[in-house]
């Protein structure tokens, strides 16, 4: 007869018991953590070929939680995918998908998004739909007016310069001239190019011009930049003329068209014999320039020295013929006339110096006593 101990067995049957207990409640919170979806678009209408945002951001407690979207296509649209973002927060994360979509058919358009897997740190994934409602974008594309053709640009275009060849250039030198044209917002099969507005002419060669292309994302969206390399020989003296860059888009903001303009620099080209004729002349234009500044600072600096030490004088003077002297010596160093009675000296040190009652005093004073004989 086998006697089963009751005991024992009602202890292992409690602690299976408390184990599936654990797991069960541990999935149950799981379960109950929904994460919270916010999905927005930049605009609710817009033209075709404008660009839209569309942000997809869920809020979850999993730190090490994660999306995966499959490739976003739809027809009639073009869009580009940004990575994933992720914003670690104290009690929160926010994962953050981003999409850029550019339309090309006019009227009401309904995006679906893609399928997204949702990845928490435990647990099986699951597609995104099955946590949170998902609702389709809906969109007004407007037609664009009858006069922008198809290739235009639908954004802003900016061109700028970059010259590092200086003012004078050497002729049958090769120089570049770089060119950076700048599409923000814009659809890159719509990216402008410059080339066939670059062509030789009478004062200019053209050789191959090279051209490459980035796409950068930023928070407001596509930036594409297109960079050209242009080299080129200056074929006569003067002024070279650089051709003027001129691209039209269309704004979408004032629904207008726009013109972005490229001025060339202004370069002078000349042939090396007399490059080197004019180098020389410039140069010794600037040393005589140099001299004749650094002559007036020597003479101004020896000026007030003198006019300092016939002050000096002036202010030592104990009697008549001493300060008769300093008043003359004064005169001579600006240029006044020597033979200037004392009055009249006077005067002319009232309107350079200003008025000086103990000058006055003075000569006053020293003139009565050498005229008047006194000791």
């Amino acid at each position: 007869m086998v006697v089963f101990n009751q005991s024992k067995i009602s202890k292992k049957g409690g602690g299976w018991v408390f184990i599936l207990s654990m797991l069960f409640f541990s999935a149950m919170a799981q379960a109950k953590e929904i994460p919270l979806l916010k999905i927005k678009q930049s605009a609710q209408q817009i033209w075709q070929r404008q660009q839209l945002i569309i942000t997809l951001e869920l809020i979850t407690k999993d730190p090490f939680a994660r999306l995966e979207a499959d490739d976003f296509q739809q027809k009639g649209w073009d869009i580009s995918a940004f990575p994933l973002q992720r914003i670690e927060q104290k009690t929160k994360t926010r994962l953050i998908l981003k999409w850029v979509a550019f339309p090309f058919i006019a009227g009401k358009q309904t995006i679906k998004l893609p399928e997204i897997v949702y990845r928490p740190n435990r647990g099986r994934k699951q597609l995104l739909t099955q946590l949170v409602a998902i609702k389709d974008i809906n969109i007004q594309v407007k037609k664009l007016p009858i006069y922008i053709p198809p290739t235009m640009p639908v954004g802003k275009i900016k061109l700028q310069n970059r010259w590092n060849n200086g003012l004078l250039i050497n002729t049958q030198d090769l120089s570049e001239w770089k060119i950076h044209v700048i599409a923000k917002n814009v659809v890159k099969q719509t990216m402008p190019a410059i080339k066939q507005q670059i062509i030789s002419n009478e004062s200019l060669q053209i050789l191959p011009i090279q051209s490459s292309t980035k796409v950068l994302k930023s928070d407001s969206g596509i930036i594409n930049q297109r960079s050209y390399i242009i080299p080129f020989k200056a074929q006569t003296n003067g002024q070279l003329k650089l051709p003027k860059i001129e691209l039209q888009y269309f704004e979408p903001e004032s629904g207008k068209l726009q013109t972005a303009r490229l001025n060339p620099p202004f370069v002078i080209a000349l042939n090396h014999g007399l490059f080197w004729i004019l180098a020389s002349v410039g140069t010794f234009f600037i040393l005589f320039v140099f001299s004749k500044i650094l002559l007036l600072i020597i003479n101004f600096i020896k000026k007030g020295y003198r006019i300092k030490q016939a002050i000096k004088l002036l202010d030592k003077a104990k009697n008549y013929p001493q300060l008769r002297s300093a008043t003359i010596q004064l005169a001579i160093v600006e240029g006044w006339d020597a033979n200037l009675t004392l009055p009249k000296f006077l005067q002319r040190w009232e309107r350079k110096f200003g008025k000086s009652i103990e000058l006055e005093e003075k000569i006053s004073r020293l003139q009565m006593e050498y005229f008047s004989g006194q000791d």
